[in-house]
């Protein structure tokens, strides 16, 4: 491993998530360049420190430093050819006079200098089996593909919008049908801004049909923050 992440997050390699999640939140407050204007090593630490979390704080990632050294797994690697072939440049070439012997002996003019539209064999398959192979039967019979039914959408799509502030704690959000028709949607503390949630059997009616109602959840950001306020924010921000 060039970088050993575990060590600039000073935790060891049996680390749970927790852990490496906690150890990166103390090492981020200490060299964050807030509270170190100016200091160079400081801002060079804390760019390790995120470096470090990216990998270890990815499953995925993570798995791939620890099997291979690299986040991006095998593909940190080299070897192999430019098109991913991992035995090389090396091509498989057909021959019609392999081991000392010409095809064309035995089969007469099939082989080698003989016809040429079997696929590069150099011999008409139609000439040993008939009209079934080769140039014999080239066109190909087009079934018939039966018409799918048009199934017109009845599902319906809204976004509503709440204070960021709302999304750290339970709310309750009135939304209306496409028939103006009052609904309750629960969100849970926590819920991540951009969340889809789906209402069953709250879309249009068509033909005995009733599609779906899905509503997105947004967070409504401020236009601005007193200074007060945001000094509040930087000081909690990595507790959360």
């Amino acid at each position: 491993m060039s970088k050993n992440y575990y060590e600039t997050l000073g935790v060891n390699n049996n680390a749970s998530a927790d852990e490496i999640k906690k150890a990166y939140k103390k090492m981020a407050m200490k060299y964050h360049p807030d509270r170190n204007k100016g200091d160079s090593a400081a801002e060079k630490k804390f760019k390790e420190v995120n470096e470090a979390y990216q990998v270890l704080g990815d499953a995925t990632k993570k798995k791939n430093y620890d099997q291979f050294g690299s986040a991006e797994g095998m593909g940190g690697f080299g070897g192999g050819s430019a098109d991913g072939n991992p035995f090389g440049n090396g091509q498989y070439q057909y021959s019609s006079n392999a081991q000392g012997f010409d095809f064309g002996d035995i089969f007469g003019g099939g082989f080698g200098g003989g016809k040429q539209n079997s696929g590069g064999f150099g011999f008409d398959f139609g000439d040993l089996f008939g009209g079934g192979f080769g140039a014999q039967n080239t066109k190909s019979q087009k079934k018939s593909e039966p018409k799918k039914e048009k199934v017109e959408n009845l599902d319906v799509t809204e976004t509503v919008e709440i204070p960021f502030l709302d999304f750290l704690s339970d709310q309750k959000i009135s939304v209306k049908t496409v028939y103006g028709k009052n609904l309750t949607l629960k969100v849970k503390a926590f819920t991540q801004p951009g969340t889809k949630f789906k209402i069953a059997g709250k879309g249009r009616t068509s033909g005995g049909r009733t599609g779906d109602m899905f509503v997105t959840v947004n967070a409504k950001m401020p236009k601005e923050i007193p200074p007060h306020v945001a000094k509040m924010i930087e000081a909690i921000k990595y507790e959360l």
